[in-house]
């Protein structure tokens, strides 16, 4: 039994917002609200039961997002999938499943707004101040990005890559990233080095390895280490 005067809380009427979220056809202004609206639903601590209790269909509901014919409704869903993932701790095993099993799926046409979803799940849960409950998973969605690099092309770079490197690039997460993340330099510096890359290509990555100065920092040997792999690729 509740204490007298205790306040029960609501659960949130999902279906009326992802239908609202998802109407196509409604104006845009609206959506976008709706989409505001959900996303304070599921950053609200006292709704996380009801948000765990329905993680899997809303995960399911917000892909559909990734899908959308406007391109500003298709960036709120990394943005409102990366607040439920957040929702979601401290188990994370069905995103992280979701996230790898749509990344295999869709590499070739969704590769940068998969790289957004990692992005905004791990700044949601620097916010919610909890990120030891990601690390056993960094592994997992270094490689996921790994995988997505090969499909990017180059606006993709600054517009989705470079924001998740930063992220990476935190004290939170260097520690776990500094074993993996010279093969994602390796490729980053191949990719430069390529003759048929332009010459924007080249100054993009070096803009993007100067923003992992957390890593720089936790490991002088590191830099040594990107030097041998840029003489050998060249």
């Amino acid at each position: 039994m509740q204490p007298p005067g205790a306040q029960t809380t609501r659960p949130p009427d999902f279906n009326s917002l992802i239908n609202g979220l998802l109407a196509a056809d409604a104006p845009l202004q609206r959506r976008l609200q709706i989409a505001s609206s959900l996303r304070n639903v599921l950053c609200a601590p006292e709704h996380a039961p009801f948000v765990q209790q329905d993680s899997s269909q809303l995960l399911n509901a917000l892909e559909q997002l990734l899908y959308d014919r406007s391109e500003q409704m298709r960036r709120q869903g990394p943005v409102l999938i990366g607040a439920l993932a957040a929702a979601m701790r401290p188990n994370l095993h069905l995103f992280i499943s979701w996230l790898l099993y749509t990344a295999q799926c869709a590499a070739q046409t969704m590769g940068p707004l998969i790289l957004l979803v990692i992005h905004e799940a791990l700044e949601a849960l620097v916010l919610a101040r909890d990120t030891p409950c990601v690390l056993p998973y960094l592994p997992d969605l270094l490689g996921c990005m790994q995988t997505l690099l090969e499909g990017l092309d180059e606006p993709a770079l600054t517009a989705a890559l470079l924001p998740l490197l930063v992220t990476f690039s935190r004290a939170e997460f260097a520690q776990a990233l500094l074993p993996h993340v010279s093969e994602v330099v390796d490729v980053l510096l191949g990719w430069s080095l390529e003759a048929s890359s332009p010459p924007t290509v080249a100054a993009k990555v070096g803009s993007i390895l100067s923003k992992l100065d957390g890593v720089w920092r936790l490991c002088p040997e590191f830099p040594l280490n990107v030097c041998r792999q840029l003489v050998s690729n060249m």
